[in-house]
C-alpha cells in the first residue's frame, strides 16, 4: 500500500489506523494459503454526499501524495454535480482549506503549471480525468458532460445540473445524441457568458423558457 501510493509504511500505519479510530472503516484479518495473514478493509456504503475519483488518481506518480490529498480537499467544497467550487477571495480558500495564505498560492501555482486546476473568475475547476461528474451512463448524464465541457473550452462556468433537472430532460428530449447538441452548441452559441444557467441554455438551444428556479449558492461563506 504505501510503494502504491508513493509514501512510506510509517506514514500508512499512522494514517490507517487513525482513519480506523475515525470509523472511516474497519479492518478484518483474512487466511489464505501461506505463512502471513492479510487485511481486508470494510468501508460503509455511501448513498450521498460522495465523490467519485478514477484509480489513476491514486496511481498517477507524477502527482505528489500531497497534492493528490489537496485535491481531494478541494473536491469535499465543490459544487455537487460538478467539479468546481467558488470563493470570495484567496484568503477566504486558504482558511477554507486550513492552509496558510502565504503558502496556498505556491500549491495553486504547482497544480495550475501541471494542469490539475483552472481559474475561471472566482471558480476553481478540477479535471473531470480524474473526477467523473457521473458513475451511472444515463443520457441525461452525457448531455449534462457535453454541455459541461464545452462550457469549459470557452472558459466560461457550466451550470449547476441539480437545480435546474427538469432543463436538463428537456434538452435531452430535443437531441437525439450528444454530438447533436454539441453541433448546436457550436452554431447557436459560439460565445458563452462568464457563467452559463439552464435557463440561457434552454431559450438558447431550444428557444423556450422553461419553469422558474432558485439560484443555487455557491459561494464560500467563512
Amino acid at each position: 500500500m504505501a510503494e502504491g501510493l508513493g509514501v512510506t509504511d510509517r506514514t500508512v500505519r499512522a494514517y490507517v489506523e487513525e482513519l480506523e479510530q475515525a470509523n472511516f472503516f474497519t479492518i478484518t484479518k483474512r487466511y489464505g494459503i501461506g505463512e502471513y495473514a492479510h487485511n481486508v478493509y470494510h468501508l460503509d456504503y455511501l448513498s450521498e454526499d460522495y465523490f467519485v475519483i478514477v484509480p489513476e488518481f491514486i496511481t498517477e506518480n507524477s502527482i505528489t501524495p500531497h497534492l493528490k490529498g489537496l485535491l481531494l480537499l478541494m473536491k469535499t467544497y465543490c459544487v455537487k454535480g460538478t467539479n468546481y467550487l467558488q470563493f470570495s477571495s484567496k484568503e477566504a480558500l486558504a482558511k477554507l482549506l486550513h492552509i496558510g495564505k502565504n503558502t496556498l498560492p505556491i500549491y495553486l501555482q504547482e497544480l495550475e503549471e501541471n494542469g490539475l486546476i483552472r481559474f475561471i473568475d472566482d471558480t476553481l475547476h478540477l479535471p473531470c480525468q480524474y473526477f467523473k461528474l457521473s458513475i451511472i451512463d444515463g443520457i441525461d448524464n452525457r448531455m449534462y458532460e457535453t454541455i459541461y465541457q464545452y462550457c469549459l473550452s470557452k472558459d466560461s462556468v457550466p451550470p449547476y445540473k441539480d437545480a435546474d433537472t427538469y432543463d436538463i430532460g428537456a434538452i435531452t428530449a430535443h437531441f437525439d445524441t450528444p454530438d447533436d447538441l454539441l453541433k448546436t452548441l457550436e452554431t447557436r452559441c459560439p460565445k458563452l457568458p462568464r457563467k452559463v444557467s439552464f435557463a440561457y441554455l434552454t431559450e438558447t438551444l431550444l428557444n423556450k423558457r422553461i419553469g422558474t428556479r432558485v439560484k443555487p449558492t455557491y459561494e464560500i461563506t467563512l
